[in-house]
C-alpha cells in the first residue's frame, strides 16, 4: 500500500481518487468546468487539490472537486495534490466557504453542517469563518427551515436574495412559505427575462 507524507506533492491518478459525499456545493455548471479546464490548459493548475487517506485505504478530495473535474473533462490521467489528516468535512466545508462561490442556500447548509458536526462552532465562529457578522449567520442558517422543494429550487441558483429568503422562511407551514416564494419565483424569473431582453437589444 502506497505511503504518503502530509505537506508533500504528489501527482495521483485521478482513477484513485474518491469525491467527498460531503462537499458543500452540490450544482456545477459546464460553463464553470469549460473554464476552467481552458484556463488549466493554457496556464496549469495553479492550485494542487487537497486530499486524505482514510483507513480502508480509499483517498477522498477534501477540496477541488471543480479542478478535479476539470481534469476528467480535459481526460488528464493524474492531478497535482497536497495530503491532509486534519478531519476531511470541516476542511472541505471549511474550504468552500471560504473560496467556492456558494448560492445563499449552499452556504446555509454547509454552515448547518458545521454548526451541527462541530459543537464548538457558534455563530460567532460561523462568521469569522465566512467574514459576516453573528446575526448575519443567524439569518443564513434560518433558510435550512425553508421546504425542501423550496431548497431543491434555490440551491444552485444566485439569484435569490438572502434577504426575500429568509423572510420565506419565517413562515411557520410549508404550505405558507410555497405560496410566497411563488410570488417571489415568478418576480426573479421575470426580472432575469428583463435583463436578457436589454442584453438582446443592447447587443443589436
Amino acid at each position: 500500500m502506497d505511503k504518503f507524507e502530509c505537506g508533500q506533492l504528489y501527482n495521483l491518478e485521478l482513477s484513485k481518487l474518491v469525491p467527498n459525499p460531503d462537499q458543500s456545493r452540490k450544482v456545477f455548471s459546464e460553463d464553470e468546468f469549460k473554464n476552467l479546464a481552458d484556463s488549466i490548459n493554457d496556464k496549469g493548475l495553479l492550485q494542487p487539490i487537497l486530499v486524505k487517506k482514510l483507513e480502508d485505504g480509499q483517498i477522498i478530495i477534501v477540496s477541488g472537486e471543480r479542478r478535479f473535474r476539470a481534469h476528467q473533462f480535459l481526460k488528464r490521467e493524474t492531478i497535482p495534490a497536497w495530503f491532509t489528516t486534519g478531519d476531511a468535512e470541516e476542511l472541505a466545508l471549511v474550504e468552500n466557504l471560504v473560496r467556492e462561490d456558494l448560492s445563499v442556500m449552499e452556504t446555509a447548509e454547509a454552515l448547518k453542517k458545521l454548526a451541527d458536526r462541530f459543537g464548538d462552532k457558534t455563530h460567532e465562529n460561523l462568521g469569522k469563518i465566512i467574514g459576516k457578522a453573528s446575526n448575519t449567520v443567524s439569518e443564513i442558517l434560518s433558510l435550512n427551515c425553508l421546504s425542501e422543494n423550496i431548497r431543491k429550487k434555490v440551491r444552485g441558483d444566485k439569484r435569490f436574495a438572502l434577504r426575500e429568503l429568509k423572510k420565506i422562511a419565517t413562515k411557520r407551514t410549508h404550505e405558507a412559505q410555497e405560496k410566497l416564494f411563488s410570488a417571489y419565483e415568478a418576480k426573479v424569473e421575470a426580472e432575469s427575462q428583463e435583463k436578457a431582453t436589454r442584453g438582446r437589444l443592447t447587443a443589436c
